[in-house]
């Protein structure tokens, strides 16, 4: 797959974008395919949750809390994890083309200065810093992906926590599940 040099571009200048949502990056042909593909296969994707706040609370026994409790907590645990997963999805398709395009560049300016070098070359490592050093764009190009991947972290470790309080939750439901059979 080529990628282009413009192939991530923002309606907002960089201050903004660094801090805002992805609803400002404008579609990549590659992203533009994703999302159709989604459509042809029939998959929606989740919505945010109505109501988001910015903690919850986690019961440190979930032994304490009845069934209808449980099964709401899911409720929400499972909004916010597949909210979570299609953010996680959307920074993977941003990334990736910028990825690529950053990759296209460096490597350009990492062989024109390996020719220019003469006599014994620095290790690939030492010529790829150079062309970040001496090329504002690709430092520029190089932050974007570095504060994309930083918020990919982060999301992703949110994931990994709603699928362990759901995994807890789904376990304490199966045990209470079992104990009123036992009790019949």
């Amino acid at each position: 797959m080529e990628a282009s040099e413009d192939a991530v571009q923002t309606d907002q200048p960089r201050d903004e974008r660094s801090s805002g949502h992805l609803a400002s990056v404008r579609a990549t042909p590659a992203i533009n395919g994703a999302i159709a593909y989604l459509q042809e296969v029939g998959l929606p994707s989740p919505k945010k949750p109505d109501k988001m706040e910015e903690e919850y609370d986690f019961p440190d026994s979930t032994e304490q809390l009845s069934s209808f409790e449980l099964g709401n907590l899911r409720l929400k645990l499972s909004r916010l994890h597949g909210y979570a997963t299609r953010l996680s999805a959307q920074l993977d398709n941003v990334l990736s083309p910028l990825q690529e395009v950053f990759e296209i560049k460096r490597d350009r300016i990492v062989g024109e200065l390996s020719k220019s070098w003469g006599g014994r070359l620095p290790s690939v490592d030492v010529l790829r810093a150079v062309a970040i050093d001496g090329n504002k764009q690709l430092a520029e190009l190089q932050q974007q992906i570095l504060e994309l991947k930083t918020k990919k972290r982060r999301i992703d470790a949110q994931i990994s926590i709603y699928e362990r309080h759901l995994n807890d939750l789904s376990r304490e439901q199966a045990r209470q599940s079992e104990l009123a059979r036992n009790f019949q």
